[in-house]
């Protein structure tokens, strides 16, 4: 085709000037203008992919027979952080809730990945993972092996386990990495033009960035430099790599560590209850983490119709598009 391209202009000399002395000066001179002006249409938009993404390594070694993943990032030049969504699960036998269906079907719906990666040893059991792979269309089934290691220090229980392995797997892909009681509210593509982005849990001496929400560019800088810290990980600690460290980190690399005050996991520390207990103005918010952990509530599709809280309007938002109260019916949402 490119051969083609530049004898175009002899075959075009040939017809029109066939008895002219000039062929031969007349075609090298088209000849050497299409080639400089192909040079330099190349070289621009070489100099703008470097530029664009100046904390992201330029070769991306894809995961193993993952082509989605190529597709995902192919489609995802215009930011550096690739649109895909990463949930881990580890455990057996463990039983998937209405609200970790919830937050799979949010990041599907408002965020709008290309993929949704569900990262797990052992799939979830019970109504609401049968109604998630029904309804969620990009969800990617991924089984891996929970990692033993970091460094040198053992991980023993599972939340450490998938603290190290989100870490990973953001190294190596890039994305969204949502833990399953984070609800998605809106696009996040507007964070997806930073290399690496956490949201505040609290301030405090240490405070806490939260690392239930992370968005990273395909082995960003400051993912390595988080990642090495965990030299020094105790099995006895719970969340000091994982969120008190990276606080500490946030002054020292402003220029590779975006963090979000109030937009991703926020109400959060003593405001948590702003979440279960009244109704607060989420209309800024990519997100919203529910800190399930610390308020063990349960619900379904009925129970948030007329739920008057936060938690209700999110869950109606991303069920029945509106965050309205709405009455009761004796309708099944799935």
């Amino acid at each position: 085709m490119i051969e083609d391209f530049f004898y175009l202009p002899h075959r075009f000399d040939m017809k029109l000037f066939k008895t002219s002395k000039l062929i031969p000066l007349i075609s090298i001179y088209l000849n050497i203008g299409f080639l400089i002006l192909f040079l330099r249409l190349h070289l621009t938009n070489t100099k703008y992919r470097l530029n664009s993404c100046p904390d992201q390594q330029r070769t991306t070694t894809p995961v193993e027979g993952m082509l989605e993943y190529q597709n995902s990032f192919r489609t995802s030049q215009m930011y550096v952080v690739p649109n895909i969504v990463h949930f881990v699960w580890f455990g057996k036998d463990s039983e998937w809730y209405f609200h970790q269906f919830l937050s799979v079907l949010s990041a599907y719906k408002n965020i709008k990945p290309n993929i949704i990666y569900f990262h797990c040893d052992n799939e979830p059991i019970g109504e609401w993972w049968i109604a998630a792979k029904k309804r969620v269309k990009t969800l990617k089934i991924r089984k891996v092996k929970p990692p033993d290691y970091i460094f040198d220090r053992v991980l023993i229980h599972p939340e450490h386990k998938s603290d190290i392995f989100r870490i990973e797997v953001l190294q190596k892909m890039g994305g969204i990495y949502l833990d399953t009681d984070v609800i998605a509210l809106k696009s996040f593509n507007p964070l997806r033009n930073y290399t690496f982005t956490m949201g505040l849990e609290y301030h405090g001496n240490p405070g806490r960035v939260n690392n239930g929400v992370i968005i990273s560019a395909p082995n960003a800088t400051f993912l390595n430099i988080w990642k090495s810290t965990y030299k020094t990980f105790t099995a006895f600690e719970w969340d000091y790599h994982s969120c008190a460290i990276p606080y500490l980190l946030r002054d020292k690399y402003p220029d590779i560590f975006h963090v979000e005050e109030r937009s991703l996991v926020y109400p959060s520390g003593p405001d948590k209850r702003l979440i279960h207990d009244t109704v607060y103005d989420w209309s800024n918010n990519y997100a919203i983490h529910l800190w399930h952990r610390t308020f063990n509530t349960h619900y379904n599709p009925e129970s948030v119709k007329m739920l008057n809280t936060t938690y209700g309007q999110i869950a109606r938002f991303v069920l029945y598009n509106n965050s309205d109260l709405i009455p009761y019916t004796n309708s099944v949402y799935y």
